[in-house]
């Protein structure tokens, strides 16, 4: 701040100091003509004959010698001006290094301002995305859970009808199929691991019951999508979501929505979903119509454990047939 005033202090004299020099000049100026013009009279006054006025004047040798003196202290005198003006000159180049200094100063400022504003946002729209992914969330696992209350079966037993409701729908129609598909195994046996035979046995069993309650799996996997598909962070984030999802499945389901999956058209798109979020890892091999049937899907969908890229488990269909 005091060479900034002093700066600016230099400044402020600089006309003042100009009209002085220039004042200066015009007055030695002035003289020097005056004295010309009076010594010229005066020859001419004194002397007019020519021979002896030169002779007086080579007398004034050194008056000559004076004004050239006076020219070399003009050509100083414009040396000094033309250094005061470089000096002025400097002193204004400093104020505005200066000057564009503090303005760096403040747009490295702003410059970090927004970066903190544009962090804010992007934090704040994280936010957002998070509470809008989870409104949905909550909101399809609230549809999912009535369309599991709506669920209902009857059948005779003792002559009697007896309704199931709800998730136990789902144990009492699972158990007379698995038998039943075991009757048609010992009627028709398939070589041991021919998954791909066992395909048409199960589309079979269990056709009727996905016609019937077919919402209800078409439901189930859309909210596994909306988890895969939607922008809410990292895969492990994901996994707890589809987590809270498995967690409200009872066995049975998962095993109706497991062979839902096996036979459904888009089977290797349901077996990635499976794989990545370990959707059957609830499931014992032996719930299964057949253990054989776990080849359906790697590994990764039965067991949340780290399987290696290059094994052969890792990608769907590999374990079909062997």
């Amino acid at each position: 701040m005091p060479m900034e005033t002093e700066n600016k202090q230099g400044l402020s004299d600089e006309p003042f100091a100009s009209r002085k020099i220039v004042l200066i000049s015009a007055i030695v100026t002035l003289v020097i003509v005056a004295l010309w013009a009076g010594s010229y009279l005066m020859i001419d006054r004194m002397f007019p004959d020519l021979q002896s006025s030169g002779f007086f004047g080579e007398s004034f040798g050194a008056i000559q010698a004076l004004f050239s003196a006076l020219a070399l202290a003009g050509v100083i005198l414009v040396i000094l001006m033309q250094n005061r003006e470089l000096t002025l000159q400097r002193a204004e180049l400093g104020i505005t290094r200066a000057e564009i200094g503090r303005q760096m100063e403040q747009f490295e400022g702003q410059k970090i301002q927004f970066e903190s504003q544009k962090l804010q946002f992007e934090l704040q729209n994280e936010t957002l995305i998070q509470q809008r992914f989870e409104n949905t969330f909550f909101h399809l696992m609230s549809l999912h859970h009535e369309l599991v209350s709506s669920i209902a079966d009857r059948k005779t037993e003792k002559g009697e009808p007896v309704e199931f409701k709800g998730r136990a729908v789902f144990a009492n129609a699972y158990i007379p199929i698995k038998d039943r598909f075991k009757g048609l195994r010992a009627a028709v046996p398939t070589e041991e691991g021919a998954l791909a035979a066992d395909i048409e046995l199960i589309r079979k069993q269990f056709s009727w019951f996905y016609r019937r309650f077919g919402p209800y799996f078409t439901n189930f996997f859309s909210i596994l999508e909306f988890v895969d598909h939607n922008r809410i962070g990292y895969l492990e984030i994901k996994k707890f979501y589809v987590g809270l999802l498995r967690a409200q499945l009872s066995d049975f389901e998962s095993l109706f929505i497991y062979y839902y999956a096996v036979t459904a058209r888009d089977k290797d798109h349901y077996a990635a979903l499976a794989e990545t979020y370990h959707l059957f890892a609830d499931l014992e091999a032996t719930d299964l119509l057949d253990t054989a049937h776990t080849g359906y899907f790697g590994l990764r969908a039965f067991a949340e454990r780290a399987v290696p890229d290059n094994d052969s488990t890792s990608s769907p269909g590999n374990e079909t047939q062997e």
